[in-house]
């Protein structure tokens, strides 16, 4: 422990190991660490040995701390380089890996000599002839190797500075090269104004280096240093370092907190304070101790003229001519407390001056130097030194070549060209700094801490804490959760803050709940609109299949039990029934219910249709069911009969305002039947008057005229005239024959029982087989339909062929005969083709083929009749009926 003696230099390298030594910690804990940041953090741990090193060697006070500076000043600094020019190669984005690699080496290979020519020169200054090994640089408190002992163009101290700058100037152009990407007329306007990211960040830290490099520049300069304080280029280190550290942290690819950037700013203001507190502080302590020494000075020259004692702080006093520079030949001992003698003194001064004139410069004249009075110029000078005078205002240093017990700091007083030296103990003075530096760096130390903890506390609690609460409340909102609330922690500008959000988180869950009440009533309306949708769908299902019925039904009887069947799907009755109004009274036309049928007759129905009502609905009846409803048959409130159902469950209204509709439906449907039979009876005897008339017209002529030719016949054969005989029966029998195809025709004019019970395309089939099949007509039937056609458009489509067919057979002489039907969702079609002789269209259709009673037959169900022919070409008939007719 006697050679820990902390120097006041080291006030200013301790804080910097600190910020250094938080910055290793942080970058360390960091996860998922990239190329870059472990370069970082190889940089960082570089500059930590070498302001690591500074610090253990200005505080020990013993020769072989040039060792501790040289191993950590030297080595430190070029393995930070070679770290800092890696970084510079994977921040902001890695590139050039061949040209990375191989900078790489070439740094291995740059400190492998650097070590080989730093290990020589130290061997060779070990095994020198000059005397002393160490350099005592006494202001600094430092013990230092000079590595520059025999000089030369070439040595460890030059191959290592040029290697420094050269490494940071390489570390420079990398992220200069970044910038110029855009080219060098881009380069100003990159440099205000970055294009991109990566160039923003290049141009952060070439501005950075290039600050780095003024505060190194003016370091060296003796003018600027001259008039600053002496922790002024330790506060701009640290200063540039933590801008170093923010700019990776603000860019790095790696997430970083808020904390740590307050953190890490505000311990650099604290550090950068202390150094300034602790620097005047021991400066203060170092000016004090300097004044008692000069008052010592003074008062021991007194004691020495009254043969007092000097005071205990002084070791000795010797006394030589004023004349003779700064070395002398012949010292007296006037006072000593040591084993220093005059001749001691003697042979210090003549081994400096020696060496200094011999050319052994390095060592010797850096001792001289320490002279602070005296500058470095007039050391490289010898012949000055002897021409100088020692100054009695100022302390000069003396023993930096012997032992640590010889130092001593010398005062200097003349009187009658004599000059008196007073010394004082240096190891004593460097114990006494050490115990005001030591408090000094306890101080750094507990306040860099503290401030640390508290910062982070304060930092936490005043705006990290309600940050965060309000970051996670933010994040309960994303995902949907709107009670959630943020505690109000701090009554700072976080309090409105937090409050506000609250108020937002109110309003959003108060606006989100009539949200979800106006969307629930909506899908309440919704579903109760597809309900009714549904249910009215369903209701107009049933009105149309009721009304469906009603068009195809081919009888009462179909169309009643049709109808019934329908709506039973709807009412879900256990027994219904139709009963019809007749002359008798109410007849049960379909469904099976004795009991129903007894009801009625109780319940005297009859006279209830005769004066029609309301619906009947009879509840808590002797019956299988309890529930009896009756709906009246009402066509223009004209009663056509009664609808009657029972069932267990009750009726609502819509089930019976449906079946009211349904009634009139049904009755509506009944009466159109009963006046579709009634024109159909009509149809059917003006169809039979026609026949009855075309019979005259046509059959009756034929047998006239072969009454008429019979009687012509006999005559003739009685006279003998037997050529006009056979002529004649030769009439007859053509004659027949046409009448025979007439009879036919006629036949077949009447509705066929085929077309009711089997369809239209059975009865043209058997009509085609039965009359054009026997007059050597090839025919062909092509029915396309599925489903039966509407009664009313077989009947018309029916007559149409027996019209067109009876106009093939007469006038077409055709061989080829084809009929076709078609059926889609809206259209029906009959076609009829023949290969006969055709006629001419010349506008209007010819008369005596009966096409006109085509186009009214057409015309009365709502379709239309087209023709093509043309003479020698055939005819194509085309007859359409649109369903909705």
């Amino acid at each position: 422990m006697q050679y820990i003696h902390i120097s006041p230099i080291v006030l200013s390298y301790f804080p910097i190991v600190l910020l250094e030594l938080a910055c290793l910690i942080y970058l360390g804990t960091r996860r998922n660490k990239d190329a870059a940041i472990w370069w970082l953090l190889g940089w960082m741990a570089g500059l930590t040995v070498v302001m690591g090193g500074l610090v253990v060697a200005y505080s020990l006070y013993h020769p072989n701390t040039r060792f501790i500076f040289w191993l950590a000043g030297t080595y430190g600094k070029m393995f930070s380089v070679l770290c800092f020019v890696q970084f510079a190669y994977n921040f902001p984005s890695f590139e050039r890996p061949h040209e990375a690699r191989l900078a790489f080496w070439l740094g291995v290979i740059i400190i492998g000599v650097e070590m080989v020519l730093s290990v020589g020169e130290q061997i060779q200054v070990n095994q020198s002839s000059v005397s002393g090994f160490t350099v005592y640089s006494f202001p600094q408190f430092l013990h230092q190797t000079v590595f520059d002992l025999h000089g030369g163009w070439f040595n460890a101290v030059i191959f290592f500075n040029l290697s420094i700058v050269v490494g940071y100037a390489w570390s420079i152009g990398l992220w200069v090269r970044q910038i110029l990407r855009g080219g060098w007329r881009n380069f100003g306007r990159n440099i205000l104004s970055p294009t991109s990211t990566s160039i923003r960040i290049s141009r952060n830290y070439v501005l950075v280096a290039i600050l780095a490099i003024c505060i190194i520049g003016t370091a060296f300069n003796e003018n600027i240093v001259r008039v600053t304080p002496s922790h002024f280029f330790t506060i701009l280190y640290i200063s540039t370092l933590f801008l170093f550290i923010l700019l990776y942290l603000n860019d790095a690819p790696q997430p970083t907190s808020f904390m740590v950037k307050l953190g890490s700013g505000t311990l650099t203001i604290v550090l950068i304070l202390l150094i300034v507190v602790n620097s005047n502080a021991l400066a203060n302590v170092e000016a004090n101790a300097d004044e008692l020494r000069r008052r010592d000075t003074l008062q021991t020259i007194l004691n020495l003229s009254t043969a007092t004692d000097p005071p205990q702080s002084v070791d000795y006093v010797a006394l030589r001519p004023a004349a003779g520079g700064i070395f002398s030949d012949s010292y007296t001992m006037l006072f000593s407390r040591g084993a220093i003698s005059a001749e001691t003194l003697q042979a210090e001064d003549a081994l400096l001056r020696t060496g200094i004139t011999a050319g052994h410069f390095p060592m010797e004249a850096a001792t001289v130097a320490q002279m602070g009075w005296l500058g470095w110029s007039n050391v490289r000078a010898p012949e000055m030194i002897a021409t100088v005078t020692m100054p009695t205002d100022q302390p000069s240093y003396r023993g930096a070549l012997g032992d640590t017990s010889d130092h001593y700091i010398r005062y200097a007083v003349i009187d009658n060209a004599m000059l008196y030296e007073v010394g004082f103990s240096y190891a004593q003075f460097r114990a006494f700094l050490h115990q005001q530096a030591m408090a000094q760096i306890w101080l750094t130390l507990i306040v860099s801490i503290l401030s640390l903890f508290l910062v982070t506390v304060f930092y936490y609690y005043s705006l990290q804490r309600p940050l965060k609460a309000i970051l996670l409340g933010i994040n309960a909102v994303e995902a949907g959760d709107l009670d959630v609330s943020v505690p109000v922690t701090t009554w700072d500008e976080a309090r409105p803050l937090t409050l506000s959000f609250n108020k937002m988180v109110r309003s959003l869950r108060d606006e989100n709940r009539e949200r979800l009440r106006a969307e629930a009533q909506y899908q309440s309306l919704n579903e109760s609109l597809v309900e009714r949708i549904s249910q009215r769908t369903h209701e107009l299902n049933v009105l149309y299949n009721v009304s469906a019925v009603g068009s195809h039904a081919v009888s009462i009887q179909n169309l009643l039990a049709d109808s019934l069947d329908e709506i039973d799907k709807v009412t879900s009755a256990t027994v219904s029934a139709i009963y019809l109004q007749e002359d008798a009274g109410l007849t049960r036309a379909v469904g099976t219910s004795a009991q129903l049928d007894e009801l009625a007759q109780t319940l005297d129905l009859t006279a209830w249709i005769d004066q029609p009502r309301e619906p009947r609905l009879i509840t808590q009846q002797e019956l299988v069911v309890s529930n009896v409803l009756f709906i009246l048959l009402l066509s223009e409130q004209t009663p056509q009969g009664l609808l009657a159902f029972a069932r267990e469950s009750a009726f609502t209204l819509d089930e019976i305002a449906l079946l009211m509709l349904v009634g009139e439906q049904l009755a509506r449907a009944l009466e159109t039947h009963q006046l579709r039979e009634v024109a159909e009876e009509a149809s059917l005897i003006r169809e039979r008057e026609e026949i009855a008339q075309r019979l005259h017209d046509t059959a009756t002529q034929s047998l006239y005229g072969l009454n008429m030719l019979t009687e012509a016949g006999q005559a003739q054969l009685e006279m003998g005239s037997h050529e006009r005989v056979e002529r004649t029966f030769d009439r007859i029998g053509r004659i027949t024959q046409q009448a025979i195809k007439e009879m036919r025709l006629f036949i077949f004019q009447l509705r066929p029982p085929e077309l009711e019970e089997e369809g239209l395309a059975a009865a043209l089939q058997q009509r085609l087989d039965a009359v054009e099949g026997r007059f050597d007509v090839a025919t062909r039937l092509h029915d396309q339909t599925t489903e039966r056609l509407p009664l009313s458009i077989e009947n018309a489509f029916y007559w149409i062929a027996q019209e067109a067919l009876n106009n093939v057979l007469r006038h077409a002489k055709a061989t080829q005969l084809s009929v076709v039907i078609c059926l889609n969702d809206t259209m029906a079609t009959l076609s009829i083709q023949d290969d006969g002789c055709g006629f001419a269209l010349n506008g209007a259709l010819p008369a005596g083929m009966g096409l006109q009673g085509i186009e009214r037959r057409s015309a009365e169900i709502g379709g239309s009749c087209t023709w093509q022919s043309a003479v020698g070409q055939g005819t194509i008939l085309t007859a359409t009926v649109p369903l909705e007719n």
